[in-house]
């Protein structure tokens, strides 16, 4: 196959113009540290034997994590924990924070205003379930992610049913945001209301739909929440 070079042929071939000559770590040997020593007792030999050089230190960390995540998750966390350590050890406060907002935004699969009982109920009787149609009117998503703004969370919000449209994967309702304190990053604010999981119906699904009709006008309720994974 020409587009693949023989071994010979690349061990045989001449190191390409400009390209970096090759050095070996001058990182002494773990010798089993990352395996043995705890978090706090392996971040102090990092720091000592990398000279404080954090790039350096994550670099190595990284190795570890790469190498282990699919085989070990306990030996991986233990290699985040002692990149915490690290950092607490070096007074680096910003790379701390950086590390915790990472890891709390990981753990929020996206924000919503998830309707109350009452508005569930409103939403569902707009029409009549078809059979093989399964009941959403759950929520109106806001965005991935934790929210932009932490101190909406546990608010209460009011939306108005303005459109709604259909195909035969989902319906759901357009909506209107009646507090204009709350941004929406979906250019479609919407609700799903059903889903044909038979033929492929997901939530997901609703932003696409087109063809919107003007429907009655239904009032409806719901708070603000941050949903975890």
């Amino acid at each position: 196959m020409k587009y693949l070079k023989l071994l010979e042929q690349f061990i045989l071939e001449k190191k390409p113009k400009g390209a970096p000559d090759f050095h070996h770590s001058d990182a002494p040997d773990a010798e089993g540290r990352f395996r043995d020593l705890s978090a706090k007792d392996l971040a102090a030999w990092l720091i000592k034997t990398r000279n404080k050089d954090v790039q350096k230190i994550s670099a190595a960390l990284n190795q570890q994590i790469v190498f282990h995540r699919g085989k070990d998750k306990a030996y991986a966390d233990k290699m985040e924990r002692t990149r915490k350590e690290v950092y607490k050890k070096l007074d680096r406060k910003d790379l701390l924070d950086k590390m915790n907002e990472a890891l709390n935004e990981s753990k929020v699969s996206y924000s919503a205003v998830v309707l109350d009982k009452k508005s569930k109920e409103k939403l569902l009787n707009m029409g009549t379930m078809q059979d093989g149609w399964e009941p959403a009117a759950t929520h109106m998503t806001i965005n991935t992610g934790q929210l932009s703004d932490p101190s909406m969370k546990g608010k209460t919000i009011k939306l108005e049913v303005i459109e709604a449209a259909e195909n035969e994967q989902v319906v759901a309702a357009k909506v209107a945001i009646l507090d204009p304190t709350l941004q929406v990053r979906n250019r479609t604010p919407h609700i799903v209301i059903a889903l044909n999981k038979k033929k492929g119906g997901k939530l997901s699904m609703g932003k696409s739909l087109e063809g919107w009709v003007k429907v009655r006008s239904i009032i409806l309720s719901g708070e603000i929440k941050e949903i975890p994974v």
